[in-house]
C-alpha cells in the first residue's frame, strides 16, 4: 500500500468511527460513555480505568468503532473495582 492509499484508508475509518459514534450516542435512551468520558468523570487518568476495566474483567455495553462504550451499571462496577483495588488511584 502506497502512502496515498494509506492516509484516505485513515481518513476514512476516522469518518466511519464518528458517523458510528454519534449514530450509538444519539440512538440510545442510556447515556453510554467512553473510558475517556468515565475518566474525567472520576478525576481518573484514562490508563487507570483501562487497567481496573481489564482486570475485573469489565464488559463493554456496546462498541462504535473501536470505542468502548459503558452504561452506568459498568461505571459502577469500574468504580467499585477502583475501590476494591485501594492504592494511590482508588
Amino acid at each position: 500500500i502506497d502512502r496515498h492509499t494509506s492516509e484516505t484508508f485513515g481518513r476514512i475509518q476516522k469518518a466511519r468511527f464518528s458517523m458510528e459514534y454519534a449514530f450509538f450516542m444519539s440512538s440510545t435512551a442510556e447515556e453510554l460513555k467512553t473510558v475517556g468520558e468515565i475518566a474525567a468523570a472520576l478525576g481518573k487518568p484514562k490508563h487507570v480505568i483501562t487497567y481496573a476495566i481489564d482486570r475485573h474483567g469489565i464488559r463493554e455495553t456496546r462498541r462504535a468503532g473501536i470505542a468502548r462504550l459503558f452504561d452506568a451499571e459498568a461505571v459502577e462496577a469500574i468504580k467499585a473495582a477502583m475501590a476494591k483495588e485501594g492504592g494511590r488511584h482508588a
